[in-house]
């Protein structure tokens, strides 16, 4: 879908807006992939619809991975994962999915899992939800 000169200046603005400080409210940071995109619309959208349409299918394999006890392809999944948090500023679980990481590594602290799997959910359900209405996704 082609969008307007106009649409496209408005979702610039927005970005802008939303890799300013002062929003803190919204349930993501963009100013890191604004950045590393130089500006360029189309290679952060691409980073967006990206992270929209393939976080709930790792965020359920991730799941899956702890249900089963899969401690190898669970360790495997959030360390693969941590990075496409980091590009649309998803930084306030960033302990969280370290200690998941470890803890599944190291198969220790089993008990605390199930919380930082759903930390994680919670969290990226709320991303995701933000970015669909923001982005019109």
């Amino acid at each position: 879908m082609q969008r307007s000169i106009r649409t496209i200046e408005i979702i610039l603005i927005f970005l802008n807006m939303a890799t300013d400080n002062q929003h803190k409210s919204l349930n993501y940071d963009l100013t890191y992939l604004n950045e590393l995109s130089s500006g360029d619309f189309l290679f952060v959208q691409s980073i967006i619809k990206q992270f929209v349409t393939e976080a709930p299918l790792v965020i359920e394999k991730i799941d899956t991975d702890y249900k089963l006890q899969n401690w190898d392809d669970l360790t495997f999944q959030v360390h693969k994962f941590a990075p496409n948090l980091a590009f649309v500023g998803i930084n306030d679980i960033k302990e969280e999915m370290i200690d998941l990481e470890i803890f599944s590594k190291k198969q220790i602290h089993l008990t605390k899992i199930p919380q930082l799997v759903d930390i994680l959910k919670k969290r990226c359900e709320l991303a995701v939800s933000s970015l669909k209405r923001d982005f019109e996704l």
